[in-house]
């Protein structure tokens, strides 16, 4: 799979995969407002192809329903610890 896509194309796709399978999916949020800004953040982190961990553990099961590893598309933010 050597398919290279923009970030705003990732985040389209992300939207109608999630879409499409919302209702297959056994995936569960709480609350609306805190739901859609959530979905909001990873849209945006998506267009810049920069997303947390956390963000790629959301995505990536919507990913894999259209076989395309997300991983190979975006870079994972580093949790960086400073000792004192």
């Amino acid at each position: 799979m050597n398919t290279s896509y923009s970030g705003a194309q990732l985040a389209q796709l992300y939207q109608n995969i999630r879409l499409q399978h919302e209702e297959s999916v056994l995936f569960v949020e709480c609350g609306f407002k805190e739901a859609t800004l959530e979905q909001d953040s990873i849209i945006s982190a998506l267009k810049s192809k920069r997303l947390t961990q956390a963000q790629l553990d959301t995505v990536k099961p919507f990913f894999l329903l259209e076989n395309i590893e997300i991983e190979a598309h975006v870079k994972v933010k580093k949790r960086f610890f400073f000792w004192r």
